[in-house]
């Protein structure tokens, strides 16, 4: 958040606790991603990121026509 001089991360972490109770399949996904981009590029937020936009990718992977997973 700019408004706390970009320290933070715990959205991130909310939102992947979040997805974890929702969609256990999406959470593995997206925490791959994570590792992926943080190793690779040695930045985490680089990672957190990526993982935040493939979300989207993913939940149309898994879920496709579900209007609720359209919505989170």
């Amino acid at each position: 958040s700019p408004w706390l001089g970009f320290k933070g991360g715990k959205g991130i972490a909310t939102g992947f606790g979040s997805l974890l109770v929702a969609s256990p399949v999406i959470a593995l996904c997206i925490a791959l991603v994570f590792i992926v981009f943080a190793v690779a590029t040695r930045i985490v937020s680089v990672g957190s990121i990526a993982a935040a936009v493939s979300v989207t990718v993913w939940c149309v992977v898994f879920h496709w026509g579900s209007i609720p997973f359209a919505v989170f």
